[in-house]
């Protein structure tokens, strides 16, 4: 296990979500280097372009990809939740296996399985 992170500040926000810096030039080899199985824990899932396409490339490659990231209502970052909203159903069709934290389950830790989110969805 690696822990890769930026300093505060290293995106001064001209563009927007595509900022870039450390974590996305290392995360972005890490994950090309993948063969079996990528697991992501993130609060908030916005992907680029560019990540949607590496994320598209490695599940064609047979490598599966878990995300574990906030429910919508679990979380207090709206313009985030927004942008997730409005990616999930193309996320999910991808092929991401995507867990969501509940707001208010009795477990906090509890996970909503990708089978979930799509009935969820259905419904």
């Amino acid at each position: 296990m690696r822990v890769i992170s930026d300093l505060p500040g290293k995106n001064n926000g001209d563009d927007g979500f595509g900022g870039g810096g450390r974590s996305t030039t290392e995360l972005t080899a890490l994950l090309e280097q993948a063969r079996n199985h990528v697991v992501i824990q993130s609060p908030y899932l916005v992907l680029t372009d560019e990540a949607n396409a590496l994320f598209e490339k490695l599940i064609q490659r047979g490598v599966t990809i878990q995300v574990s990231t906030n429910f919508l209502a679990s979380t207090d970052n709206l313009p985030t939740s927004g942008g997730y909203r409005a990616h999930r159903k193309s996320l999910l069709k991808m092929g991401l296996n995507i867990y969501e934290y509940k707001p208010h389950a009795e477990n906090q830790k509890q996970l909503m399985h990708r089978a979930q989110v799509m009935n969820w969805l259905l419904t």
